[in-house]
């Protein structure tokens, strides 16, 4: 599978904007459902781990000085708050480290130490 098919798969796209400066509107807005049109936590922990990847390598972000808790608190975090998904009994920090390792090891679209 390309790298275009999986993203395409994995419902991730490239924003001009840094998804974790977006507005609670902007967010809801290109990441909630179809069908409940509430904000789905997976999609936008996709699309921020992919956004910061290629700003990385393409020297539009630094490095993340630190580990997947570090990426959870500078990137993750704000925006998952800004729509409510913080009150979900849901640990999204582990969401995020799941999601990590399927788009690391399953797909192989890159390797943590790519993050810094």
């Amino acid at each position: 599978m390309t790298t275009e098919e999986i993203l395409k798969k994995e419902d991730i796209q490239e924003y001009e904007t840094p998804i974790w400066k977006m507005s609670q509107t902007q967010l809801k807005n290109e990441f909630s459902s179809e069908a409940s049109n509430k904000p789905v936590a997976t999609k936008i922990i996709k699309n921020i781990i992919w956004q910061v990847y290629t700003w990385i390598q393409s020297s539009k972000h630094e490095p993340i000085k630190g580990n997947l808790r570090s990426f959870w608190y500078l990137r993750v975090k704000a925006p998952l708050g800004k729509v409510g998904l913080l009150d979900d009994p849901t640990d999204h920090s582990e969401t995020m480290s799941k999601l990590f390792s399927e788009l690391s090891r399953d797909y192989k679209l890159f390797k943590y130490i790519d993050f810094g």
